[in-house]
């Protein structure tokens, strides 16, 4: 049997901290990965660069056997991840692999961050058994790990984890609340929900609720939630937008859709934030034309909302690139990509959700299911 072990290390941190916020590991492999006979044991180095994740968030164990002999069938795989005290964190058994000569195979492994997680070294252990007949094959056995963080259900979450942040026009005034409440219509099956709202305002004020988060090594990220919108027997927000940033500490770089209910008289859709350095939230594509995302949200009734976008962040380039967002089982594509803009406020994740009161001021409700933030290398 070959046998390959690294480490993931999961740092030292007050019991309290980890609850809400553990560290899990991007592997990068240091020393060389010597090839070894399938009868031979052997341990290529690590080190871990720690990531900041919420609890839920996934850790994905990958593994390359890199076949550099004949073709061969390998039998009897296993990946195994334990914690400090040896306990089993998860297993994945492959029973029959077909590995091409000079080709290539990958294992690959996920397992949930809970609250109560063991602080030390875990390890990744992978073991092959080679078939009975034909020549023994040699394997570059290669660990990695792609982190994706998963701030998931900030619905639930105590309402004092919730920020706010209101404007208007000059001298507005606003009487908003933010609660969390328990919802039997609520589509996750959880009952919980976050009810956010205005009881009544100054023409075009808005309140916006935000949670921060630690920023995520990630470039992939899908905003997800449920809601619904009610104004009682007044006329409808003037918009509502769902908004998430990622700050840099040199950069901020937002991604947002604003869904207009169509007091402006030009219908009720859907527009893209295009970002301070353009022209904010725009009904049309960066060639000009119209994006035509056109569509009528009931009140009182469950909706479902997500956006897919790509955030670039380094040196070289920094970039939100809108991809596609779904509403209701509908998907449209955007295709499109915005600069961010210079902004010096503290590295970190903000997820959050908007409300634009129309001229009237009337009283605005809305309630958000399984929000989440889903972010991923």
């Amino acid at each position: 049997m070959a046998r390959h072990q690294s480490q993931l290390r999961i740092s030292s941190l007050p019991w309290v901290s980890i609850i809400a916020s553990l560290v899990t590991l991007l592997l990068v492999l240091v020393a060389s990965t010597t090839p070894a006979s399938a009868n031979a044991t052997f341990t290529t180095q690590v080190t871990a660069s720690p990531t900041s994740v919420e609890q839920g968030g996934s850790v994905t164990v990958t593994v390359v056997l890199n076949n550099t002999t004949s073709k061969r069938v390998i039998t009897n795989v296993v990946l195994d991840v334990k914690d400090p005290s040896g306990g089993l964190v998860n297993s994945k058994t492959w029973t029959k692999r077909n590995v091409g000569a000079n080709s290539t195979t990958t294992l690959s492994s996920s397992f949930i961050i809970g609250s109560n997680a063991a602080i030390g070294t875990y390890s990744a252990t992978v073991t092959t058994m080679a078939g009975a007949t034909g020549p023994t094959p040699v394997f570059d056995v290669i660990t990695r790990t792609s982190a994706s963080v998963i701030y998931n259900n900030l619905d639930n979450d105590d309402v004092s984890k919730w920020e706010r942040y209101v404007e208007g026009p000059t001298g507005f005034r606003i009487d908003d609340f933010a609660q969390r409440i328990t919802d039997e219509s609520a589509p996750s099956g959880d009952k919980t929900v976050f009810h956010m709202g205005i009881n009544s305002s100054s023409s075009y004020a808005n309140v916006y609720r935000y949670q921060r988060k630690p920023l995520a090594n990630a470039t992939e990220y899908t905003y997800k939630v449920r809601f619904k919108w009610s104004s009682g027997t007044g006329p409808a927000p003037q918009a509502l937008e769902f908004p998430f940033s990622i700050y840099t500490g040199s950069k901020r770089l937002e991604a947002a859709m604003q869904w207009v209910s169509g007091h402006d008289g030009q219908g009720a859709r859907w527009r893209v934030w295009s970002g301070f350095n353009a022209d904010h939230w725009t009904d049309l594509d960066p060639n000009g034309n119209p994006w035509g995302f056109y569509q009528t949200l009931e009140p009182d009734v469950w909706h479902t909302f997500s956006l897919k976008v790509t955030i670039l962040k380094d040196l070289l380039q920094d970039e939100i690139i809108y991809h596609s967002f779904t509403v209701n089982g509908v998907t449209r594509d955007i295709n499109a990509k915005y600069d961010g803009f210079g902004d010096t406020t503290t590295a970190q994740t903000v997820i959050a959700y908007q409300i634009d009161n129309n001229y009237w001021g009337n009283r605005q409700d809305v309630w958000l299911d399984d929000f989440t933030l889903e972010a991923t290398n």
